[in-house]
């Protein structure tokens, strides 16, 4: 849980930085596929996600909702993508959260409508269970994992630039987790579709 914390503290510090040279706020959804591969050689997790929904609950790395600003140059853009998934029954229940901070750089020159991008970020998952059991009571158990990565895309800004269509194709290393639920470390690679409108 600090490490939550400690992400969201960055974020909140971040985020009004760049929100003071930002001329546009975007909110977008990604939908998409994600092959989640084992470091140690074992099975490959494939999970398809329309629209995406928590990383680790769905078995991948996308999250579900994108939110961003966008420069006045529109070349450069910081987002957020994040999901957050919680399944409870009878007392007990297990919480998912996937949140990478990312930039977003766009390999034309601004003008065109059509243009590519690279994008780098990190971030974290987080996966929390509560049980309840007759003979040894309530237990929490959870994990985090740490994320990093980077893609390649193409951004296609549509309706006199109220929105934008983008297709990504995308790396990410998830390392080694901590505490009882932390995943193995793996390789993912994701192909994000999504849909941004840009709030003026």
């Amino acid at each position: 849980m600090r490490r939550i914390s400690l992400f969201v503290v960055i974020l909140s510090c971040v985020l009004p930085a760049v929100a003071a040279a930002a001329s546009t706020w975007t909110l977008g959804a990604n939908v998409g596929l994600s092959i989640l591969m084992a470091s140690d050689g074992g099975s490959d997790l494939t999970a398809l996600s329309l629209p995406a929904q928590n990383g680790p609950l769905s078995g991948g790395t996308l999250a579900g909702l994108r939110v961003g600003l966008v420069a006045p140059d529109v070349r450069r853009e910081f987002y957020l993508d994040w999901g957050l998934s919680h399944l409870s029954s009878g007392g007990e229940s297990l919480t998912g959260f996937i949140g990478t901070l990312n930039y977003q750089f766009g390999l034309g020159t601004g003008r065109g409508s059509t243009e590519p991008y690279l994008t780098l970020g990190l971030g974290l998952t987080y996966l929390r269970e509560h049980t309840q059991n007759f003979f040894s009571g309530s237990e929490t158990i959870s994990g985090t994992n740490p994320l990093f990565g980077g893609g390649i895309g193409v951004r296609h800004r549509v309706g006199r630039n109220h929105g934008a269509l983008r297709g990504e194709v995308r790396y990410d290393r998830l390392a080694e987790g901590s505490g009882d639920l932390g995943l193995a470390s793996a390789n993912a690679v994701s192909f994000k579709l999504g849909f941004d409108l840009w709030m003026r």
